[in-house]
């Protein structure tokens, strides 16, 4: 079928003529062909579910596939319930759901799935129904089954011609964009999808968001389905996406079904763990009873004896039964009797074989040996394939193979899709994948390598982008069947050079973890070491990409190996600036150890190669340590040979480093100059993690003198992170957004936005973040987060970060505060002053300790809290936060007059700067010590109540009480508003 009416018409059956317009959207209304004459629905649009009653009766004329088998549909009404029931919530309530169906070959989820689209297509409103599936040959081929999805709603075919899927795309922006913007970003994003474009480099976040939207924006006009068939073989991008739309596209109405065997959880052990709108459905095999009623629907009349052997045997898979029934029809003892299936003879001695495997390959023994050949050769091209691949790979001429495949299409063993809106329209497929698993299996290995080289080097012929994954697995295929001799070493060097192209479209399209699967297979055809070298380090920073650290440290280790060994000096720099930067997530030590080592060896200088990368990173590292003296010294000694090569990317990453450095050694203007600047040119010359990393080192900068500025920076950047999808970045920015929120109150913003994010599936560095501001506000309430605390500090003991510990101390301390623990609160400070971290990484241990103290009444604990708080930068912040502690050292040490000029103070600045938490606690601190007059210390005590109360903050209102009962004298004061303690954000 080709997707014009005139040429559908053309091959319509005998006497019938087309209905509708293949052209409509895949909703409600299709195609079908109809006996002329016989209505009134001439060129009408009938609803999908008679085109296809319609269509049934015309497969029926000759076309391949006669005698099709139709198992009634039984046992899985609840399961079809459920997904139905979602559906509908879906669309009622405009948010996106997942439901995944998992269930073992042959179980029965294809069929649910076409049970649901039938319900589908009876409906009324308007329904975006899109189907894709996974290959499972390729490795999986990267975002395959998406680009079947864009395809269908593009109403093209697969290897459509640029031109055309240019004009279609064009036309369904049309439809569905209408902002020029989004226009532009999603359509640059689907040419590259389809191939049409390549552009190397491109940001994964920004694909996934324009990706993302175009389907959004069709949810606009109905509800989205997007069903992902297969998805055990998908590429990890790909389940990456969908666990994105699911994060992101809410208040979307779009419904995500995805059909998979359980391998699925063996790659993605925790696949929707802890989503909200996530639902599993699994399938068991089917009772006795439900199974002879499956049997007596395709057999009506079939014997007991042989429906107790076939149940025997079937163990609950319905696929069973029906090859069962295929096997009896090729047999001729069965024949068909209507619209069902009567025994001919006695079947009472039916001897089935035990496994669905071998029943399948009995079916396959039983074919002529040139059928069983072709089959062969089908299964080497994957569930679906096209005649002109079948003949290149069988080697004879194409008339020849169309003869064999129909022959196998009316046995059952493939199916023509004839389906207008699917993009695989025309090509044949196994009607069930086990059976292309069982003929592949069948192939004698001497004959697997021809066959694999047939088939790569047709589709090497084709050009097509989108098959990269495709033909680089039958390049590797063919060397592992015959690694031997020279012949073995040519195929080795064309797989290695195919796996590097299917890497590269990977990385291409943002599935780094593809493409490290694809150059990991690559190594295994390495050739030289240099070529290892290459391919070792490209696997390490893919790998790193994808967020496999440990992987990726290992590759890089290697690298750095071969080049060592090999004298390449360049090669071996820049593999351990690779390396280091991998380092830096948690392994501070072990990476500025190397990279020292690196940098600092002799004669190495700005005009070597490799030495900008060492400098870059090693600059970076001396900064996250705490030697901003020496860091700035290296990026200003590396920044002109940067300048020098035009190196934009390098010189932004000196810049950011060079001014958080500044930040850390107390330079402020200078940090906050530097780093606005190098945070305007990124912007402007579009370099994405260069703006997003100077947006979270600015924030960090503006903290201490002023946090509600770092908070509008840490939100526009927050903004951009959650739209491109990265994830470290909104971490960090969304960390920085957190500690204003909390200062000023904005608790309950706070706890929805770590809801979105503690709903995910987390990397333990964001279980850290996310989780520590979690707690604070719980402990602060009052609750007992020891176990969270417990937890929090395990995740952070596998990490030499500073900034990770002291994620961990935070809530620690706060939990022994509000609890009353006071010595705790200084056990834990003085651990940390210990470690170096007294000031950094937002940690204010000895603020936290220094209170702790005053309410203790100890002096000297005091004392050496402020005395440790040195190392902190200053600002309006860290100067109010000070005087709050040194009020509190003179009030334990009788300098009355000292302690209430210090409170005074710092409460006016912390008003001024509408840090209403800090206020609070500070104006608690007055009513402790009794260091103003009884006025004045009513008053206090008065606004802080306001906070605690809207805040929740049941520990610090009883110590508030408690102060206020032991030293009585409050005198009445005007009424405090909650006006200026600080709403929110």
């Amino acid at each position: 079928l080709v997707n014009t009416a005139s040429r559908l018409q053309s091959v319509a059956p005998p006497g019938w003529v087309l209905v509708g317009d293949p052209t409509r959207r895949a909703s409600s209304e299709a195609i079908a062909y109809e006996p002329a004459g016989e209505h009134e629905l001439k060129g009408k649009a009938v609803p999908l579910a008679a085109f296809r009653a319609l269509r049934v009766i015309g497969k029926r004329r000759g076309e391949g596939r006669a005698d099709q088998l139709e198992a009634p549909f039984v046992a899985r009404e609840a399961e079809l319930r459920l997904i139905k029931d979602f559906y509908h919530a879906t669309s009622r309530e405009n948010g996106v759901r997942l439901v995944s169906v998992l269930g073992q070959a042959g179980i029965g989820k294809s069929r649910l799935a076409w049970e649901f689209l039938k319900y589908i297509d009876g409906l009324k409103e308007d329904v975006y129904w899109h189907q894709g599936r996974s290959p499972s040959y390729g490795d999986g081929i990267t975002f395959w089954a998406l680009g079947e999805m864009v395809r269908m709603r593009l109403k093209i075919a697969e290897g459509e011609d640029h031109a055309t899927t240019r004009v279609r795309l064009s036309e369904t922006l049309d439809e569905f964009v209408s902002v020029a913007e989004e226009r532009s970003l999603i359509e640059s994003a689907l040419l590259q999808l389809l191939g049409v474009e390549e552009r190397p480099g491109r940001d994964r976040g920004e694909l996934f968001a324009a990706w993302r939207i175009f389907f959004e924006r069709i949810a606009e006009q109905g509800t989205v389905v997007l069903v992902f068939e297969d998805l055990q073989w998908a590429d990890q991008g790909l389940i990456d996406f969908i666990e994105e739309m699911l994060a992101w596209s809410r208040g979307r109405s779009i419904y995500i079904v995805t059909l998979a065997r359980p391998e699925l959880l063996d790659r993605r052990p925790n696949w929707g763990a802890g989503q909200r709108a996530f639902t599993s459905i699994g399938l068991g095999p089917l009772e006795d009873a439900e199974m002879r009623e499956l049997l007596a629907g395709l057999v009506p009349g079939l014997p007991d004896s042989a429906v107790a052997t076939i149940l025997g045997r079937a163990e609950g898979i319905p696929l069973y039964a029906v090859e069962t029934v295929r096997m009896l029809l090729n047999d001729g003892r069965l024949e068909r009797d209507g619209d069902a299936f009567r025994p001919v003879g006695d079947l009472a001695d039916l001897a089935v074989p035990e496994s669905l495997h071998a029943l399948i390959a009995a079916r396959m023994d039983g074919l002529p040996a040139n059928e069983r050949s072709i089959l062969q050769g089908a299964a080497v091209l994957g569930l679906s394939f096209t005649l002109g691949s079948l003949a290149a790979v069988a080697g004879i001429a194409a008339a020849d193979v169309e003869q064999v495949v129909r022959h196998l299409a009316r046995r059952e063993l493939l199916a023509l899709d004839v389906d207008p809106r699917s993009p695989e329209r025309g090509q044949y497929r196994f009607v069930q994948g086990l059976i292309q698993e069982v003929a592949y299996g069948t192939l004698a290995k001497r004959d697997r390598r021809a066959r694999h080289l047939a088939a790569a080097r047709h589709y090497e012929s084709l050009g097509d982008d989108e098959l990269a994954g495709v033909l680089a697995q039958h390049y590797l295929d063919a060397y592992r069947a015959h690694p031997d001799g020279p012949e073995g070493a040519a195929v080795a060097g064309q797989a290695r050079l195919a796996l590097r192209g299917a890497a590269q479209r990977a990385a291409g399209l943002g599935s780094n973890a593809s493409a490290h699967g694809y150059l990991a297979l690559a190594l295994e055809v390495a050739g030289s070491p240099g070529e290892e070298l290459e391919l070792q380090r490209a696997a390490g920073e893919s790998a790193a990409e994808a967020g496999l650290f440990d992987v990726s440290i290992g590759h890089l280790e290697r690298a750095v190996e071969l080049a060592a060994q090999s004298g390449d000096h360049p090669a071996r720099r820049r593999a351990i600036a690779l390396l280091g930067d991998v380092l830096t997530e948690g392994h501070h030590e072990r990476g500025l150890k190397l990279v020292s080592e690196a940098f600092d060896e002799p004669g190495l200088g700005p005009d070597d190669e490799g030495y900008l990368e060492i400098a870059a990173i090693y600059s970076k590292f001396l900064m996250r340590t705490g030697e901003g003296t020496r860091s700035v010294a290296v990026a200003d000694a590396a920044l002109p040979s940067a300048e020098s090569r035009g190196d934009r990317p390098a010189i932004l990453d000196l810049l950011i480093t060079r001014g958080t450095a500044l930040a850390n050694l107390d330079r402020p203007m200078e940090a906050i100059a530097t780093l606005t600047g190098a945070r305007v040119l990124a912007d402007r010359y579009g370099e994405t993690p260069a703006f997003l990393r100077v947006s979270i080192n600015l924030a960090y900068s503006l903290w201490p003198d002023d946090p509600r500025a770092g908070y509008e920076v840490s939100l526009d950047g927050l903004v951009r992170a959650r739209r491109l999808g990265h994830r470290w970045a909104i971490r960090y920015l969304l960390g920085n957004a957190c500690d204003s929120a909390l200062e000023v109150g904005a608790w309950d913003w706070v706890l929805e936005q770590l809801g979105d994010e503690l709903s995910r599936e987390l990397e333990p560095p964001d279980q850290i973040f996310y989780g520590s501001y979690d707690a604070r506000i719980r402990a602060s309430r009052g609750e007992d987060v020891t176990a969270q605390t417990s937890h929090l500090r395990a995740l952070a003991s596998q990490f030499d970060d500073p900034q990770f510990h002291t994620q961990a101390d935070e809530p620690s301390v706060l939990h022994a505060l509000a609890s009353g623990d006071l010595g705790r609160v200084l056990e834990i400070c003085r651990a940390a002053i210990a470690r170096g971290h007294g000031g950094f990484g937002g940690f204010e241990g000895p603020v936290h300790g220094a209170r702790a103290a005053t309410w203790l009444g100890d002096a000297a604990a005091a004392r050496e809290m402020v005395t440790a708080w040195q190392v902190a930068r200053t600002g309006r912040r860290t100067a109010a936060m000070r005087a709050s502690m040194e009020a509190g050292l003179a009030a334990l040490e009788g300098r009355s007059q000292d302690a209430r000029a210090g409170f005074g103070e710092a409460q006016r600045e912390l008003r001024d700067l509408g840090l209403a938490v800090p206020l609070a606690l500070c104006q608690l601190d007055t009513v402790i010590t009794g260091s103003m007059e009884p006025g004045e210390r009513q008053r206090a005590a008065d606004e802080a109540r306001i906070l605690f109360e809207r805040l929740g903050m049941r520990p610090y209102l009883e110590r508030l009480d408690a102060a206020l009962s032991a030293q009585p004298g409050k005198i009445a004061s005007a009424p405090i508003t909650a006006e200026g303690v600080g709403q929110g954000v």
